[in-house]
């Protein structure tokens, strides 16, 4: 039974892994204590304690410390010490952390213009499950952004040779005529993909996006309201969502609606609550502040660079 299986030579590796991963994560999250105060300095000492005691999977614990650094917003090269050293105990272990910190160190090394590296962690991620849509994702996203469209394209024409219309497949294809500045064929696959209740809410923004760059205010609001409406649904089960992304582009559409002055009773008061949420401190990011300022236009940002707002 039970027992046969957890010492079957396949799966054994991967249960000792899961147990001390789940014994650090008691050691650090259930113990009682926690660290001084709420810091990044105070947060990194709290964890290098906590790695003193006997038992602990300084691999997963690495790892721990790049997350702190992520969610204290570290420069890249002090999240990269700690997803390097994460690296190098996953190595000397001779056991598979792959899963646990590749995705976080190809967005660190892709951040830093290390584009290869980056995609060459994402492709042995991929070689090992052809089913890795997450990995397909990352790839799509890092191609995009560093302008290697052509090569996104094929990409996604080799993953709809193999998977058809799968949603994610769908939203990629998406996503690259977006970029493209194909927005007719964008639109087209929108609209296949929002007849099916499972389009991300990156899908909707997509769309959004869209809608912006034609300078159609109020359908760029629809859709990127929905997909935040989603994401914050969805929340509660942890989907992967990029956060930042929805938020920034929610405050662009409403910005340029407002500013725009054409709006309905329904929208200005739509305008009025995401003012209310977003508040007067929020500090939008230097393409989005660009973009409401006027500085810049948002076709001109979501065809250059990243094609992003973010």
């Amino acid at each position: 039974g039970e027992e046969a299986l957890i010492n079957h030579p396949l799966v054994k590796p991967y249960w000792e892994i899961y147990d001390s991963i789940s014994f650090t994560e008691g050691a650090i999250y259930y113990s009682g204590e926690q660290p001084e105060e709420s810091t990044y300095e105070a947060s990194i000492a709290f964890i290098e304690k906590v790695e003193k005691q006997s038992g602990i999977d300084k691999v997963y614990s690495a790892y721990q410390k790049y997350a702190i650094a992520a969610n204290y917003n570290q420069p890249v090269e002090v999240r990269l010490k700690w997803i390097v050293e994460c690296d190098k105990l996953a190595k000397a272990s001779g056991k598979d952390y792959k899963w646990l910190y590749y995705y976080d160190y190809a967005d660190v090394l892709n951040e830093q213009g290390k584009v290869d590296e980056a995609l060459a962690l994402i492709d042995s991620l991929i070689s090992e499950n052809k089913n890795n849509f997450n990995a397909y994702i990352q790839k799509t996203d890092i191609l995009l952004a560093s302008g290697r469209l052509e090569e996104a394209d094929k990409f996604i024409a080799s993953l709809e040779g193999e998977y058809g219309n799968y949603t994610e497949v769908t939203e990629m294809k998406l996503k690259i005529s977006r970029c493209m500045g194909d927005y007719e064929t964008a639109k087209t696959i929108g609209n296949v993909l929002l007849t099916d209740s499972a389009a991300s809410p990156e899908a909707y923004r997509q769309i959004s996006l869209i809608y912006l760059a034609e300078g159609d205010y109020s359908g760029a609001l629809y859709f990127i309201d929905i997909g935040c409406t989603n994401a914050y649904n969805l929340n509660y089960y942890g989907a992967g969502i990029d956060e930042e992304k929805l938020y920034e582009t929610l405050y662009v559409a409403s910005k340029l609606l407002e500013k725009s002055g054409n709006m309905s009773e329904s929208e200005k008061s739509k305008v009025g609550m995401i003012n209310e949420m977003f508040g007067e401190e929020y500090q939008p990011g230097a393409e989005a502040k660009a973009i409401v300022s006027g500085e810049k236009s948002v076709k001109e940002v979501l065809t250059q660079g990243d094609y992003d707002l973010v």
